[in-house]
């Protein structure tokens, strides 16, 4: 896998989207979770089976992610989708003794294996690397490879977990020793929302985290949108995206009934400036200096609707690919590096050009360009 992979959705376009962007080179495949896709059909909702079918078909890949992390969030209520699957052998998020939780853990690999997939193994949410749930992720993680043989794994961490320094890398340590067959990492939000608020040492410890990994196994960090381009550089192979803000962020809400459906802002990206715009503050720019903004934007601004997530697709997808390009994980860095420094030269002029930005260059760049930095820093580079 390389580039761009799309996480499940529930809108009941996303099979023709997902192919689509697959048949553009926009994406190499989908991530799709419970939550989202049933596990048989329903109206307006093709089955898992029927969508596997139409993305192999379109050359993309396609992972299930059995998504333990989200079904075992207090606040999960969304539940529809994911009891089709039979998941539990006990009562819906009963992890209570092993051998409840070997039977999840069999159940969740068999579910994959029927549908002819790579299994990728469940796990918890952590805040931590130490304590009883990290405990417990090792130990399913463990499980599933002497159940499967040949298996994925997934990391899922807070902020937190993953700006903890040495403790993060002996949890990662132990993971690798298990010798999965790739690695899919995750970061858990507060909220669903754009741009999320990352930390300067949870890029860094993601980044060191994927370097690591990757010298053994295909890396994949899900949900991380352009605050994955960092990890790209450190060594993983695709990162997480999609049309909705549920498909950029992974965050508790979306995973309750309340929130499954939401209004769609309109965004426009800004290539030049590893950043989106809201309409109203792309349009002033474009007034106020038509120069800077077409340097950023080229072309007419994107209509609302689909055109909008296209456009973000194709920017995205257009920056993993050069970055892809590069010679090798030092290269890759120095690169975005410099990508970033020129973004916020450029980002200092929008600042200053339309005032009260929602979301500013230290709110975009600040902690992936210093994340980063801290990462090269620390391999000499």
């Amino acid at each position: 896998m390389n580039g761009l992979l799309l996480q499940d959705s529930g809108r009941s376009g996303k099979s023709r989207w997902t192919t689509d962007t697959i048949a553009r080179g926009e994406a190499c495949g989908i991530i799709l979770s419970p939550f989202t896709t049933p596990k048989e059909d329903r109206p307006r909702e093709k089955s898992a089976s029927q969508i596997i079918e139409l993305v192999t078909s379109a050359g993309g890949t396609v992972v299930f992610d059995p998504t333990t992390h989200a079904a075992l969030l207090p606040t999960t209520d969304a539940w529809t989708r994911y009891d089709t699957w039979d998941l539990w052998g006990s009562p819906r998020r009963d992890v209570s003794d092993k051998t409840r939780r070997q039977e999840h853990v069999r159940r969740a690999l068999d579910a994959q294996t029927s549908l002819g997939l790579k299994p990728l193994a469940p796990t918890l949410d952590l805040d931590s690397s130490i304590g009883q749930n990290a405990d417990v992720s090792l130990e399913l993680a463990t499980f599933a490879r002497s159940h499967a043989g040949t298996v994925a794994m997934a990391i899922v961490g807070s902020g937190a977990f993953w700006a903890q320094g040495r403790l993060l890398d002996d949890y990662v340590g132990q993971i690798a020793q298990l010798r999965p067959a790739g690695v899919f990492l995750s970061v858990r939000r507060h909220e669903i929302s754009y741009p999320p608020d990352a930390l300067r040492a949870e890029i860094a410890g993601l980044c060191r985290s994927v370097y690591s990994l990757s010298r053994r196994c295909e890396v994949v960090v899900q949900f991380s949108d352009y605050f994955g381009l960092p990890a790209i550089a450190a060594g993983a192979s695709a990162i997480g995206t999609g049309w909705d803000l549920r498909q950029r962020v992974l965050a508790p809400p979306a995973f309750r009934v309340d929130t499954t459906t939401r209004r769609t802002s309109s965004r426009i990206t800004h290539s030049g400036l590893y950043g989106v715009l809201k309409r109203p503050e792309a349009e002033l720019l474009r007034r106020a200096n038509r120069a800077a903004s077409l340097r950023l934007v080229p072309g007419v601004l994107p209509a609302d609707g689909n055109a909008l997530w296209e456009h973000h697709l194709h920017v995205l997808a257009s920056t993993t690919a050069l970055l892809l390009c590069q010679t090798n994980e030092r290269t890759r860095s120095m690169w975005l590096r410099d990508q970033y420094r020129t973004a916020l030269a450029e980002f200092a002029q929008v600042d200053r050009l339309v005032v009260r930005l929602h979301a500013d260059s230290t709110k975009w760049l600040d902690a992936v360009s210093n994340g980063l930095g801290d990462f090269m820093i620390g391999e000499g580079w």
